[in-house]
């Protein structure tokens, strides 16, 4: 019984893509809840649309574990009337929308799966675009790199030329510096010889 209703869902959801006139859309059935895992985790589809009565499971785990195991394309969770709170976890969940059964009509379903691909289409652009942007941020961070180490490695190579030159003038200077240290040295004991033979005499 719940495959039966589960394939009259099927063809009445064909049905209304048939009646879509911009678009043309292959449909692919999965019957089972492991058939429906399976073309998920495949990814050969631009999306999927997910009943929540699954037989024993329901379209929330599918969903969830699609999601864990790295499903990228959109999905759209079908319900059914007053199930608000299923609507909500789906969209929580992660899927791209969800549409309620008995109220979906031809240009309904068409809106909303252009809307989802083209969601995705546009997050894809914009990851790619920023992959793309640090790729290039790190190349020119790359190329500069030499640019600001060069003036480093020459840095040695000035201070020892400081270095060498110091010590070439240092050395023509060492005896003007002694003459001049041991003159005022010899000064400054004169001067204190000075002060002690005056205070004697005073």
């Amino acid at each position: 019984m719940t495959w039966r209703r589960e394939r009259d869902d099927f063809i009445i959801t064909r049905n209304l893509f048939s009646e879509v006139e911009q678009e043309r859309y292959d449909l692919t059935w999965a019957a089972t809840y492991d058939a429906g895992r399976e073309q998920l985790l495949r990814g050969e589809h631009d999306l999927y649309l997910i009943d929540y009565r699954l037989g024993i499971h329901n379209g929330l785990d599918l969903l969830r574990e699609a999601k864990r195991l790295g499903c990228a394309a959109p999905i759209i969770m079908l319900t059914g009337v007053g199930d608000q709170q299923v609507d909500i976890e789906a969209i929580k969940a992660g899927a791209a929308d969800y549409l309620v059964k008995g109220q979906i009509t031809p240009a309904l379903l068409h809106r909303a799966v252009s809307h989802a691909v083209q969601r995705k289409r546009i997050e894809q652009q914009l990851r790619e675009s920023e992959e793309q942007l640090g790729q290039a941020q790190k190349m020119e961070l790359h190329q500069s790199l030499p640019v600001v180490a060069e003036p480093l490695r020459q840095r040695p190579r000035r201070h020892a030329q400081r270095r060498r030159t110091l010590h070439s003038h240092g050395s023509r200077s060492r005896p003007r510096v002694a003459r001049r240290v041991s003159r005022n040295a010899r000064g400054r004991i004169r001067l204190h010889q000075r002060f002690r033979h005056g205070h004697r005499d005073g």
